[in-house]
């Protein structure tokens, strides 16, 4: 168990545990009036993470984990012993008398979005535990390939003295309904077989590929699950709400406990998110527009659930343009990494218009898409909720009122200019271009420099390079010398006094 501390000048501490994703629980000594925020600063500093928008935390109700708003006070959701009582917020017993689980939050179906191991990691544990409770009908190989994929990412490379597989716990490994059915001895004795397929494979490349195999549909791991019931009078809870960053699915409860998917509602298929008490609505966009009904056992749940599916739909338009960044820049290392094995030399590659591809030119621009954006109106009671379509722009001001109507159908924002370092890189390959008479060029090369040349004159470009911390605008001058014919290939860029702040 590991003992974080936050601020030393605090005048009356209070431990809250977290429960991490390995198992290990932490606890954190906080000041009785902190925000969950801080809680959630010292674990993730803990573990060294670094892309923390994916995560979060949240308290566990009747097998349900329920994430909590990291602005609002911890004593706020804490039992009232926890404030009130004279210790460090311990019960009688010596136990915490606040528990919280570190978990993922925020589920990506683009796996590069994770850009680092510890995220990577972590984004792994997460699905690994949901393999073992989710109870989805999947087949037989798929849990078989993953548990190889974990076997191997936990162990590393099997060898002969791991035969017989005594070297792990099935339990850990394969979900429930699979132990039933073939039994731990078949399990250990076949598992093995998989793990030997996985020879010399990194952890970080297993973990990416069981990320990847996880959330394949049919059967998708990267969601959340929540009890609800098709009727009011149902006694028993006979359905279930998927809310993954696609949107929302709705799965039936079979009489042997798996879960059946029934529908899917993508964002843009939504028209609004409706909750009335213990009533939760769903309509989907059309006309005349269809309206699913299904019930909680409570508003307050209702209420959350219409939050998280906002934050989810938020979170899901805000990585957006990290995504298309990431895209655009593994589709350069590829391109990068053909030209180099192409030619042989740089000097081949700039005759042959190698270093132009760089440019972002108006025509090379990605599309804007046309997502749909959460937003709120004002237009709704407030004892409603919902999402709504085609009226505002997006907010994401924290004094909204989580219990109004939720709109849709804002782009975002477009991604339209490399990191300054690209451009740096770019134009410092394109300061001058060879002249026809010492290097000889095809029409279509001298088409491209009269191209490129064209688009410099009429663009001007800045670029804002970081250094400790500090932004500094440096104006590049793209200058076309007008005494020389445009079909000689040559352009000047002054950098002017950048390579002084490029350091």
């Amino acid at each position: 168990m590991s003992t974080l501390t936050g601020s030393k000048t605090c005048k009356k501490r209070k431990v809250v545990q977290v429960t991490l994703l390995d198992g290990e629980e932490c606890n954190v000594f906080v000041d009785v009036k902190a925000k969950f925020q801080e809680v959630f600063n010292q674990v993730t500093s803990h573990l060294n993470l670094r892309e923390t928008e994916y995560f979060g935390l949240a308290t566990k109700k009747d097998g349900e984990y329920h994430f909590l708003s990291l602005d609002e006070k911890i004593h706020k959701q804490a039992p009232r012993a926890w404030k009130a009582s004279q210790g460090e917020g311990f019960d009688v017993q010596g136990g915490p008398i606040l528990t919280l689980h570190f978990r993922v939050q925020f589920y990506v179906d683009q796996v590069v979005l994770l850009r680092e191991k510890v995220t990577r990691h972590l984004y792994y544990l997460q699905l690994k535990e949901n393999l073992l409770h989710y109870n989805h009908v999947c087949s037989e190989e798929k849990c078989f390939q993953m548990a190889a994929f974990a076997l191997q990412a936990d162990f590393g490379n099997y060898t002969p003295s791991r035969q017989g597989g005594s070297y792990f716990d099935p339990r850990e490994y394969f979900p429930a309904w699979i132990l039933e059915k073939r039994g731990a001895k078949f399990l250990k004795d076949n598992a093995p077989l998989m793990h030997q397929d996985q020879l010399n494979l990194t952890r970080s490349e297993v973990e990416f590929r069981f990320i990847k195999e996880a959330s394949q549909p049919p059967s998708s791991h990267n969601l959340h699950f929540y009890r609800l019931k098709k009727r009011k009078t149902d006694k028993v809870w006979n359905a279930w709400l998927g809310i993954c960053i696609k949107g929302i699915e709705i799965f039936k409860e079979l009489e042997d406990g798996f879960k059946n998917p029934m529908s899917t509602f993508l964002w843009p298929d939504i028209g609004k998110l409706y909750f009335d008490k213990k009533k939760f609505e769903i309509r989907s966009v059309g006309n005349p527009s269809r309206k699913f009904t299904y019930y909680t056992e409570c508003d307050a749940k209702s209420k959350y659930l219409l939050w998280l599916c906002r934050s989810t739909h938020m979170f899901q338009m805000a990585i957006q343009p990290k995504l298309m960044e990431i895209r655009h820049l593994d589709a350069e290392d590829k391109r990068r990494y053909r030209e180099s094995y192409i030619y042989s030399d740089n000097h081949d590659l700039a005759s042959n218009g190698g270093s132009m591809g760089n440019n972002v030119s108006p025509r090379n621009k990605p599309p804007k898409s046309k997502q749909r954006c959460s937003v709120i109106s004002d237009a709704s009671s407030n004892t409603t909720s919902g999402i709504a379509s085609d009226k505002m722009t997006i907010s994401f001001d924290d004094s909204d009122d989580h219990t109004r109507e939720i709109l849709i159908d804002c782009p975002p924002k477009p991604v339209g200019h490399l990191t300054p370092s690209q451009i740096r890189s770019n134009f410092n390959q394109l300061t001058v271009f060879p002249r026809e008479g010492n290097i000889s060029m095809s029409r279509a090369q001298r088409h491209l420099v009269r191209e490129v040349q064209f688009w410099m004159v009429l663009h001007s470009i800045c670029i804002s390079p970081v250094t400790r911390g500090e932004v500094a605008t440096i104006p590049l001058q793209l200058v076309l010398l007008r005494n020389h014919p445009i079909s000689a290939g040559v352009a000047v860029i002054d950098h002017g006094d950048s390579h002084k702040n490029n350091n």
